[in-house]
């Protein structure tokens, strides 16, 4: 009964990887399956690359300011074709793992003219030491003004996608509440913070395990 309990929840978790319905973390027991299948899972995309010819806007997209751009997986052409319009140069994916999605999604992106980069991060460790060297890197991609506008994604937009520009804000010296509100307002909430809690918990820190080594003056206290 439990195996057909959490293979049940795996199967929501997938469907939700584009959004976790609340109504399934109401009860402790149920919880705990949940956040066991998010480990199992990992989140990864299911769905085929397809191209369409209109133009729309990737899932849970979002501005973060005039030159930064966050969501989910694109996952046709017509999402990148939005992306091209709405001026985006290049694209941070913090979600590769060289499968036909990512394959596809990066020559559609190179073909209409945007630079990709590319990172493997794994929700389950992000913003842990482990992380802080591709962490940097990534942050550093994000603020060269060559770089700009850059849209930033992994699958669902909410918990890779949540750290990065979590820590982009806090050192550009945004209030760790107004990074919390965002973070959870865009999804990492829920069964997702249960799961994924470094996040939460390394973006409250008055220096973040990943903050870049330089002086990090820009840090609000809680």
């Amino acid at each position: 009964m439990v195996a057909r309990r959490i293979n049940g929840l795996r199967e929501e978790v997938l469907q939700d990887c584009k959004s976790v319905g609340s109504e399934i973390v109401q009860h402790r027991t149920v919880r705990r399956f949940v956040v066991i299948a998010f480990l199992l899972l990992g989140c990864r995309s299911t769905r085929s690359f397809v191209c369409d010819a209109t133009p729309h806007a990737p899932r849970n997209f979002g501005a973060v300011s005039p030159q930064i751009y966050r969501g989910g997986q694109p996952m046709t052409c017509g999402e990148l074709a939005y992306l091209k319009s709405a001026g985006v140069k290049s694209i941070l994916k913090l979600n590769d793992r060289n499968s036909p999605v990512d394959e596809a999604e990066k020559a559609e992106a190179v073909r209409l003219g945007m630079r990709v980069e590319s990172f493997a991060f794994d929700p389950r460790t992000i913003g842990t030491s482990a992380s802080c060297p591709d962490v940097q890197r990534a942050i550093a991609f994000i603020e060269s003004p060559g770089n700009q506008p850059v849209f930033i994604h992994c699958t669902a937009g909410k918990d890779r996608t949540g750290y990065i520009v979590g820590l982009y804000e806090r050192e550009s010296g945004r209030s760790i509440d107004d990074v919390m509100n965002e973070l959870h307002r865009y999804g990492h909430r829920a069964a997702r913070s249960a799961a994924f809690s470094q996040i939460d918990r390394d973006l409250r820190r008055e220096r973040p395990e990943c903050a870049n080594a330089s002086p990090y003056g820009a840090s609000q206290s809680p």
